[in-house]
C-alpha cells in the first residue's frame, strides 16, 4: 500500500500555507476543519497546489482532509495545519 500524503509548507503559518496534495487526490475533496470538527472550508481538487491563508480561516489549529474520488476508490490522508 502506498501512504499519501499531503506537504504543507510553511507550517506553522501566519499568511498563507501552501498545500501540494498527491495527483491520487484529483477529482476528490478537500475539507478543511477547526480543532472542534467544525467545516471551515471545503472544494473539489481541481489542481495539486492549492493555498490557503488566514483570510479564509482565522488563526489557530486545523486539520486538512483530502480524500479520493469514489469512482477511484475510497482512500483519504489528513495534515494538522497552524495558521499563528
Amino acid at each position: 500500500t502506498k501512504y499519501l500524503d499531503i506537504n504543507a509548507t510553511p507550517n506553522p503559518s501566519s499568511t498563507d500555507i501552501l498545500l501540494e496534495i498527491p495527483q491520487e487526490f484529483m477529482d476528490g475533496k478537500l475539507e478543511v476543519f477547526d480543532v472542534a470538527g467544525q467545516k471551515k472550508f471545503s472544494q473539489k481538487v481541481s489542481a495539486i497546489n492549492v493555498n490557503l491563508n488566514t483570510r479564509e480561516l482565522g488563526k489557530g489549529v486545523f486539520i486538512v482532509r483530502v480524500s479520493s474520488d469514489p469512482a477511484y476508490g475510497s482512500f483519504y490522508t489528513t495534515k494538522r495545519i497552524v495558521f499563528n
